[in-house]
């Protein structure tokens, strides 16, 4: 990389303004004001795109029994939204790295809330499997977009962290969804978790629109004299400690890279750090997904009432909140060293629960937590690391295609659970297989340790060959 690029302000080539890079915006300085904002507004996001994704397994028991059938018909529902969710991550990560990070959220807000109230609406199962694939595509859509601007506004070593305290909102979203489902649908009936899911992205999308800042490196690729005058702005409130001023260009030290696409994924070691990525993602959402999804249900088999299945579904993403930042800080601290056995203690207690009779709801509330602390928590540190892996100009697509690969799991692990429910198997059958995936998930993370130890949690030097694609 020219040595101009990787200062904290230098003068550009001749007759430009002085340049800073992007890379040097992210390497230094504390978590500023405008960082903490923009991590506080995609909490938000990921609340209300959690809440909206989660919502047809709370609202599950209500719809089977009020429609007359069969359980392990809503496998296929299940399954199909969640590859809409596949669909989405790819299509609004790649819009959100040609048309701008703030364009993809509020858009993709406003799509999936129209359709969640549509949901209202549905009177049969397929016309419920047609409107819950058009959701996934917004729900999907939103969250890598989400990662990447929070990545984006981060300091290089609190990213990883950023990230998973933004996904406390999306365990908050699914904590919300477990109180709407035990007292409103009990009074107002399944209808109204929708509604809720509804209004509650539009107002999001429009307050977003006065308040979060668009992507700097977006805003810095652009031509326009306004643009550019936006980047130094916000690069400004980055790192008040540089001298960035109004005339100052923010520059794109990957700018070369034309058209972010696939594959520039897999150039140098990037490629072995995407398969490994893809991997993990695939087999632990087969487990997250299948127990989110499936909870809620199962817990009724095993002789809970629904108040009580709805509280241990979101005590397992209460668990997720504090998993994904206890273990997002680790591997900001110390590498992915740390986390390696996070998947094998999940083992015992996502098996555990299948075992559970109706009158144990304290031990269903406690194996129901600590799940969600090891394996969803796991699952949400995931995140972090894929966003902290990729150069910015391909992290929304880098990410998008993770969270893709862990859609294929996530679509996967319902349809098998679904199965296995039609077929007669019991609990502990269900709960037995749906742990085997975490098996893969440690030898995964296991071999990623020293890849992402060498690459990625390096010398800034590293990190800017690895931007540069040169290692």
């Amino acid at each position: 990389m020219p040595e101009w690029l990787n200062s904290g302000e230098r003068h550009g080539r001749e007759g430009q303004h002085p340049g800073v890079s992007l890379q040097t915006v992210a390497d230094g300085g504390s978590i500023s004001a405008i960082s903490k904002r923009v991590i506080a507004l995609m909490f938000l996001v990921a609340l209300v795109d959690s809440y909206d994704q989660i919502s047809l397994a709370f609202a599950a028991p209500a719809l089977v029994a009020e429609w007359g059938i069969e359980k392990g018909a809503m496998g296929l529902v299940f399954s199909v939204q969640l590859f809409g969710l596949l669909i989405g991550g790819i299509l609004f990560g790649a819009i959100g790295d040609r048309l701008g990070r703030k364009f993809a959220i509020t858009s993709g807000l406003i799509f999936f809330g129209l359709l969640s109230l549509a949901t209202m609406l549905a009177t049969n199962i397929t016309e419920l499997t047609i409107i819950r694939f058009l959701v996934g595509l917004g729900v999907g859509g939103v969250i890598p977009n989400a990662i990447a601007l929070s990545n984006e506004f981060s300091p290089r070593r609190y990213q990883v962290t950023a990230v998973s305290l933004m996904f406390i909102g999306y365990v908050c979203g699914g904590v919300g969804g477990g109180i709407v489902s035990a007292w409103l649908i009990p009074r107002f009936g399944w209808e109204v978790v929708f509604l809720v899911g509804g209004v509650t992205p539009i107002l999001l999308a429009a307050f977003l629109l006065f308040t979060l800042p668009e992507s700097i490196r977006y805003l810095a690729s652009r031509d326009r004299e306004k643009s550019q005058r936006e980047a130094a702005r916000l690069a400004s409130l980055m790192r008040p400690d540089l001298a960035i001023g109004p005339e100052t260009r923010i520059v794109d030290e990957t700018l070369s890279v034309k058209h972010p696409g696939i594959g520039q994924l897999f150039s140098g070691p990037l490629k072995a750090m995407t398969l490994l990525l893809w991997l993990m993602y695939l087999a632990n959402s087969m487990t997250a997904f299948g127990l989110i999804s499936w909870l809620p249900l199962l817990a009724g088999t095993l002789g809970f009432g629904h108040q009580p299945a709805a509280l241990a579904t979101s005590l397992t993403f209460a668990g997720a909140a504090f998993g994904g930042v206890v273990m997002s800080r680790m591997v900001d601290r110390s590498g992915l060293g740390p986390i390696i056995i996070m998947p094998a203690i999940a083992i015992p207690f996502v098996v555990g629960i299948g075992f559970l009779t109706g009158n144990q709801t304290a031990l269903l509330y406690l194996l129901t937590f600590m799940t969600g602390f090891f394996a969803l928590g796991f699952q949400n540190a995931l995140h972090g690391i894929g966003g902290s892996i990729y150069p910015t100009t391909v992290r929304a697509t880098g990410v998008g295609w993770a969270m893709a690969a862990g859609k294929v799991g996530g679509a996967t692990g319902p349809a098998v659970i679904g199965v296995l429910i039609s077929a007669g198997a019991g609990p502990q059958t269900v709960f037995i297989v749906a742990a085997v995936p975490l098996v893969v998930s440690i030898i995964g993370v296991a071999i990623l340790k020293g890849i992402y130890g060498a690459n990625v949690h390096a010398a800034p030097a590293q990190r800017a060959a690895l931007a540069e694609g040169v290692l």
